[in-house]
């Protein structure tokens, strides 16, 4: 959104999102993010704005007076010089007092003078060898002393690393609960003088005033419809005016509505047209009310018969999530969750401990519900695919914690025994294991029962991400790559307007992953490549 260059456009983005937060409930949102990109490589720079720190700052503080004019309070993050996303606990930025007042502060300072968010909330990193989280110059001197503050300070999650430090360093607030540097240590800290009740009461008057501005008298919940079509118009106008037009010496863009342009035949050359990447992966991706393909939208807009698509070769790093998943039973999409205190293909008769349909993707067991099972307990999903053409599948499978998977009632993998050595970052915060495959020929319209089983054994995790049990499946046609770069000239040649669209997908841009170069995914290059060969006047969308 930071290529927009608008200001009005933000604020109108802050007020939907302060509606939405309203609607279901929520009276703090975790946002707006102003880390600056000084690198592109960053896992998580999607969420920001922009390198530029003047820019950053008004676009933030026409967000945060969007979104708290519904009474909302924006917790403006993180606070500060978080430059890396993979292991940035580790991460000591070394600087000047002027880089980090004139680059990294000034984002933080502008938004306090223009807009004055309710809330803050400290990096993972430390800074010249303080962890931003007890850092006294950071969260006392400037935040308080010099720029007036008066709000509350609370940690990114995980991202306390101790009691007396970080209390007394103006950290008001440890998340997520339950707390591990506060309660009983916070007592011993107390009685052993190491901090003042004075501090505790600053601090816990800091919590009160934020619950007490959030909750107050005459802010009921927004009831009123959020995905209404003034709202679906502005958020593609933001996107529209997020695009950057590289170059269009020959003047193919736009393309027109005419009656003529209309009839010509469009060559639709990429997976992404039928698996775009909606956001960045991590605490930042959402599920939206609805998404459009590039490949529906084209349909909208010109009509299926004058439309030839090929995907040429894929470039996502794992497995696409399926969407033709049905539960077992109701037929709702997504799938059907179990959870018991036993195995339950050694105990078939054992009663789930809780149950719960999803519409959700993921398999993710939120730390919240962890309080309701024994220390081990065990996971079961299950759903029906829907297979959408004839032909050579594969599934995709990977796990935080243990599991296995039954496709079509048969055993397909086992990530239960053994698991393959991690050679790269995964999804889900880089919790998950390497993927495992199953191939399978499916027949268009054969529906397939899949069931997943997992424990909460061997789960990797840490400061910043949570110990949960999780499980991912994905899937897609196979394809060969030869003949997919083949097929994508001959289309290319075919048709009057050809498109190419490639690029990065959420598990190249996600939290606590970092890029290693600026390169595209294997296969984007040489996909580009052919199609210009075979028609120079093709679009490429990256």
């Amino acid at each position: 959104m930071g290529a927009t260059f608008s200001v009005e456009l933000m604020h109108r983005v802050g007020n939907i999102l302060g509606q939405e937060a309203r609607n279901k409930g929520v009276n703090v949102l975790l946002a707006p993010t102003v880390c600056l990109l000084r690198s592109p490589l960053m896992g998580r720079g999607f969420e920001a704005f922009s390198e530029d720190p003047i820019l950053t700052g008004y676009l933030a503080s026409a967000y945060i007076n969007g979104i708290q004019e519904y009474g909302v309070a924006a917790c403006i993050k993180h606070f500060a010089a978080h430059d890396q996303s993979s292991n940035s606990i580790e991460d000591n930025v070394c600087m000047t007092q002027r880089t980090l007042r004139e680059l990294h502060l000034m984002p933080f300072q502008l938004a306090l003078r223009l807009s004055a968010p309710m809330a803050f909330m400290t990096s993972y990193n430390s800074i010249n060898g303080v962890h931003s989280s007890e850092d006294s110059l950071l969260l006392q001197t400037i935040l308080r002393k010099e720029w007036g503050f008066d709000g509350l300070v609370m940690s990114d999650w995980w991202g306390t690393y101790s009691t007396s430090e970080a209390l007394n360093a103006g950290l008001d607030l440890e998340m997520p609960g339950p707390t591990q540097f506060r309660g009983k240590l916070l007592e011993i800290a107390v009685r052993t003088r190491k901090i003042s009740e004075a501090a505790v009461d600053k601090a816990v008057k800091n919590v009160l005033r934020l619950v007490q501005e959030v909750s107050a008298v005459g802010r009921e919940p927004f009831d009123g419809d959020v995905n209404t079509d003034e709202n679906r118009a502005l958020i593609r106008r933001v996107a529209a005016e997020s695009i950057v037009l590289l170059k269009n010496e020959s003047n193919v863009l736009p393309l027109s509505s005419s009656d003529a342009d209309r009839a010509k035949v469009y060559g639709l050359i990429g997976s992404h047209f039928q698996y775009p990447t909606l956001s960045g992966g991590g605490s930042a991706e959402g599920d939206p009310y609805y998404s459009v393909t590039p490949y529906q939208a084209m349909v909208e807009a010109v009509g299926e018969e004058n439309l030839v698509y090929t995907p040429g070769c894929y470039t996502f790093k794992f497995s696409p999530f399926i969407k033709q998943l049905k539960q077992p039973d109701t037929g709702d999409a997504g799938w059907l969750v179990e959870i018991y205190g036993k195995d339950p293909e050694d105990n078939p008769h054992a009663m789930p401990l809780y149950s719960s349909p999803t519409d959700k993707d993921l398999i993710d067991i939120p730390e919240s519900l962890h309080h309701l099972f024994p220390k081990k307990y065990y996971v079961r999903a299950r759903t029906i695919y829907t297979a959408e053409k004839s032909t050579r599948f594969r599934f995709g499978f990977s796990v935080a914690g243990k599991g296995r998977v039954k496709i079509n009632k048969h055993d397909a993998i086992d990530l239960w025994s053994s698991q393959p050595p991690k050679t790269e970052d995964t999804p889900c915060f880089n919790r998950l294991s390497m993927e495992k495959f199953y191939d399978l020929d499916v027949t268009a319209g054969q529906e397939i029962p899949i069931e997943m089983v997992l424990v909460n054994e061997d789960i990797t995790g840490g400061v910043g991400t949570a110990f949960t049990l999780a499980g991912r499946l994905g899937g897609y046609e196979i394809l060969d790559a030869e003949q997919g770069l083949r097929d994508a000239a001959k289309v290319a040649r075919a048709v009057d307007v050809p498109i190419v669209m490639t690029g990065l997908t959420t598990n190249h841009e996600s939290e606590n992953s970092d890029r290693k170069h600026l390169r595209l995914p294997p296969g984007a290059d040489r996909l580009i490549e052919t199609v210009l060969d075979a028609n120079p006047n093709a679009i490429s969308l990256l």
